[in-house]
């Protein structure tokens, strides 16, 4: 009924279009997004959810492009979560290096940001760089224990820690990290376990 009376108003639209994505019409969510987009093409909020929407349909170029005229329209921890979705979208497009500027945006933004300890941790490993790995993972780990205690996190943690471990030929070590992780109840480490220990 508003947007009736007021079809020009951006906000309405993306206020509308998370009605609809919290109610399973993401086709419906998206065209809103994309509405408030048209209707004002430098409303950074819009574009937020337009681009996360985006990668939620797997248009992950689409979704970096969007995202990143978000960001250039509010670089600012305000708008944080553009950094996090971008990072991960480049992650899944194959584009470790790039993501990696997006996660050490985040921990500038909060030190205390365990999952983008984790996401760096996870990057270097896929940039074959397992020293930085460690050091980012073991960090995760610190972070998640004082502030959340998230099991599944911590244990994602311990998986990449005996990746890596693997990786530089220390078995022991990727054994014990598996371990770990298995007994938080992670079953990919719980299937390295059995290949490997």
């Amino acid at each position: 009924q508003a947007i009736a009376l007021f079809p020009s108003n951006e906000d309405l639209f993306v206020n509308r279009g998370l009605a609809k994505e919290m109610l399973s019409d993401d086709e419906g969510a998206l065209k809103d997004y994309q509405k408030a987009t048209e209707i004002n093409p430098i409303n950074s909020t819009a574009l937020f959810y337009l681009g996360s929407q985006k990668a939620y349909f797997d248009d992950l170029e689409g979704a970096i492009k969007t995202l990143s005229k978000s960001i250039e329209i509010d670089p600012t921890s305000e708008n944080s979560s553009a950094y996090r979705y971008r990072g991960i979208a480049r992650n899944d497009t194959g584009n470790y290096a790039e993501a990696l500027s997006d996660f050490f945006k985040l921990i500038e933004f909060d030190s205390n940001d365990g999952e983008s300890y984790l996401l760096i941790g996870y990057n270097y490993i896929e940039l074959e760089n397992y020293q930085e790995s460690f050091y980012y993972l073991k960090k995760a780990i610190e972070v998640f224990d004082v502030n959340t205690g998230d099991e599944y996190d911590i244990s994602k943690c311990y998986l990449y820690l005996g990746n890596a471990s693997s990786k530089l030929g220390d078995l022991k070590g990727a054994c014990r990290n598996w371990k770990i992780a298995a007994d938080l109840d992670n079953d990919d480490a719980r299937t390295m376990l059995e290949k490997n220990c």
